[in-house]
């Protein structure tokens, strides 16, 4: 189970990296970024930004791969168990398919919860730019994943904020 864990882990954040350019321009157009087309968009943020400004935000969207696998495999695996033992059965198949379903979509929700902050952070780090367009570095001018997570909570509030 370790062995795996660390093979689906390794090859998110694999995927991840190699899509994160893709990722980053969407959000920007999101925001009012106009690009002609993504070779553009790529060249002109090399350009301006650097090799780095393709991969804004990457640091908290990984961060947050980590809490968003574990609470979800562990507490669906704990979950399983449960359900297994309630029905006097000693395989997952023999659960009602319906209350399996359950069980994930309550797994799916815990872990986004968990990792939803990281997904605001990362957000604003894409579009950073943008704030700095319009005169906003201050308020959006993050340096580091934690940095963004304090200067978030103590300005905005850790609900409206980070929630």
């Amino acid at each position: 189970p370790v062995a795996a864990l660390f093979a689906g882990a390794s090859a998110g954040v694999t995927a991840t990296v190699m899509t994160y350019p893709l990722d980053l321009l969407r959000a920007r157009q999101a925001v009012g970024f106009n690009y002609r087309n993504y070779p553009a968009a790529m060249e002109e943020i090399l350009v301006k930004e650097g090799p780095r400004g393709l991969f804004k935000g990457l640091s908290p969207t990984v961060i947050g791969m980590v809490p968003y696998s574990a609470i979800s495999f562990s507490t669906f695996e704990t979950l399983k168990e449960q359900l297994r033992k309630w029905h006097g059965v000693s395989t997952d198949a023999e659960v009602p398919v319906v209350e399996r379903l359950v069980a994930g979509g309550l797994c799916g929700c815990l872990a986004q919860l968990s990792a939803y902050p990281l997904h605001i952070v990362r957000r604003r780090m894409q579009v950073q730019p943008a704030a700095d367009a319009v005169g906003a570095a201050g308020s959006l001018g993050y340096t580091s994943t934690h940095q963004a997570l304090m200067q978030i909570s103590s300005t905005e509030g850790v609900a409206k904020g980070l929630f």
